[in-house]
C-alpha cells in the first residue's frame, strides 16, 4: 500500500514538474520556467507542496478518531506521527553530524544489555531490536487484536507502520480499521517513550516496561473516550457509547460497567 502511494506520488511530482517546466503562452509570448528555475529546485518546490497537501488530508483524518474529542489525542503523539510519516524521527544517522551527540546514533538498549554497537534506525527501533521491548509491545498489540476481531493480525513491517494513516478494511462494521490504526500508532509511541526514557533521560529501563507503557496508553485512551460521553446527551451519547463498545469489543476485551466505567482485560 505504502509503496504504491510513493510510486504514485513520485510520478505525480515528475508529471507536475514536467508540465510546469514546459512553456506557457500569454498574449503570444512563450516563456520557459525551466530557464528561470532549475529542474531540481522545481521538483523540490512541487514535492513540498504535495507533502503539505498530503499531510493536511490523510494525517489529519487519522488524528481525528471518529467522533472523539481532539484532546483525546496527546499532542506529542500528533507530532511523533507527523515526524514518522515524513522521515524526521530523531534517531540513528540524524545525530551523526551533530557535534557532541554522535554517540546517539547507537542503540543504547543494545549497548547496555549486550555491549553491541548497532545503528538505531527506525526499522531497528520499531521492529528488530531485541533489547528495547518492542517485541513484547507488538505481542501485546497482537493479543488485543485477536481479542477484538476475527481478522488475522498483519505482519508488522515498516511499510505498514508508515502507511498507518491509510489503513482501511472493506465491510468494516466492527471498526477493525480504526482499531488497527490506534494499535499501531500507540505501539510505536510506547516504544518511543520507553526508548527516550532510556536514551534521553538516561534512566534504567527493562524490556517489559515498553509493554506496560502500551497497556497504560490503551487503558487511558479507552477511559477518556468513555468519560467524554458524559458530556453528551440523548441519542448522540448512546450512539457514541455503542461505537466505543464495538471498537473495544465489549464483553471480550473490555467491560463497560454502568457505575465503574471501562475495565480492560489483557490476559
Amino acid at each position: 500500500m505504502t509503496c504504491d502511494f510513493l510510486r504514485t506520488r513520485t510520478a505525480t511530482v515528475v508529471d507536475i514538474a514536467a508540465r510546469v517546466g514546459t512553456t506557457f503562452s500569454k498574449s503570444g509570448l512563450q516563456t520557459s520556467i525551466s530557464s528561470v528555475i532549475s529542474p531540481i529546485l522545481l521538483s523540490i518546490v512541487v514535492t513540498r507542496v504535495l507533502s503539505k497537501v498530503w499531510l493536511s488530508t490523510s494525517f489529519s483524518s487519522f488524528l481525528r478518531i471518529r467522533q472523539q474529542r481532539d484532546d483525546l489525542i496527546p499532542p506529542r503523539l500528533r507530532d511523533h506521527m507527523r515526524c514518522m510519516i515524513t522521515g524526521r524521527i530523531k534517531c540513528g544517522a540524524y545525530w551523526s553530524n551533530i557535534p557532541n551527540y554522535e554517540d546517539r546514533t547507537i542503540c543504547l538498549a543494545c549497548k547496555k544489555n549486550r555491549n553491541i554497537d548497532t545503528i538505531e534506525s527506525e526499522r531497528h527501533m520499531w521492529t528488530e531490536c531485541e533489547n528495547n521491548g518492542q517485541n513484547l509491545a507488538w505481542d501485546t498489540a497482537k493479543l488485543i487484536w485477536q481479542k477484538t476481531t476475527t481478522r488475522a493480525w498483519p505482519d508488522v513491517t515498516m511499510g505498514l507502520i508508515r502507511g498507518v494513516t491509510a489503513l482501511m478494511f472493506e465491510d468494516d462494521s466492527s471498526k477493525d480499521s480504526e482499531r488497527l490504526r490506534i494499535l499501531i500508532s500507540m505501539t510505536i509511541w510506547a516504544i518511543w517513550k520507553s526508548r527516550n526514557k532510556n536514551t534521553t533521560l538516561d534512566q534504567e529501563t527493562v524490556p517489559s516496561e515498553t509493554r506496560d507503557t502500551l497497556k497504560e496508553l490503551i487503558r487511558d485512551l479507552i477511559r477518556k473516550s468513555w468519560n467524554a460521553t458524559r458530556f453528551m446527551e440523548g441519542r448522540k451519547k448512546l450512539e457514541r457509547q455503542n461505537a466505543i463498545k464495538t471498537l473495544w469489543a465489549h464483553g471480550r476485551f473490555t467491560d463497560f460497567g454502568p457505575k465503574t466505567g471501562p475495565s480492560v482485560d489483557f490476559t
